[in-house]
């Protein structure tokens, strides 16, 4: 993994480190096992106090500042990936609730219109479903409707009368 280290003047992707007296020196490559080591103690503490910093650094064979570039380079790739991801959701969300807004602001519009096109809608009695547990025939009985059915045996269906089958 790449990290700055030194007082620098060009940026941290930059392929030089000034040293104080005005000088180029290369910029530092980590080991495979130095960067697998530095992730592993980054795994398990993502900031480092001071004792910590000095330890890692004589175990690696670092100066203790190149650690803690290596710590601050790391947590911000982390915070930017997060950023990164969180955006992407928030992209997501964004989108699916834009859909159900058109798709609500559009059903919303087809009822006021049809409030527009029909002022004297009047709404119709419930229809109920009646089944004879004997017969298992079914009876459509309408609120309104049940009263007149008794007045006219005709018209309702026998339902109190079980018909016994052979």
């Amino acid at each position: 993994m790449d990290f700055c280290v030194g007082n620098t003047t060009k940026s941290c992707d930059g392929a030089s480190d000034d040293d104080e007296n005005g000088s180029t020196r290369k910029k530092l490559r980590l080991s495979k096992q130095q960067s697998a080591f530095l992730e592993e103690s980054f795994k398990e503490h993502t900031t480092l106090n001071p004792k910590q910093k000095l330890a890692l650094a004589k175990q690696l064979n670092l100066r203790p500042r190149q650690v803690e570039v290596w710590f601050q380079n790391r947590r911000a790739r982390t915070k930017l990936k997060q950023t990164e991801v969180d955006c992407e959701y928030l992209k997501r969300c964004c989108e699916s609730l834009t859909e159900e807004n058109r798709r609500l602001q559009k059903e919303l519009q087809e009822l006021r219109a049809l409030k527009t096109c029909q002022p004297f809608y009047m709404q119709l009695p419930a229809t109920t479903l009646t089944m004879c547990p004997s017969c298992e025939r079914v009876a459509t009985n309408t609120t309104g409707a049940a009263a007149t059915n008794k007045n006219n045996p005709a018209a309702a269906l026998s339902i109190d009368k079980p018909r016994i089958l052979p």
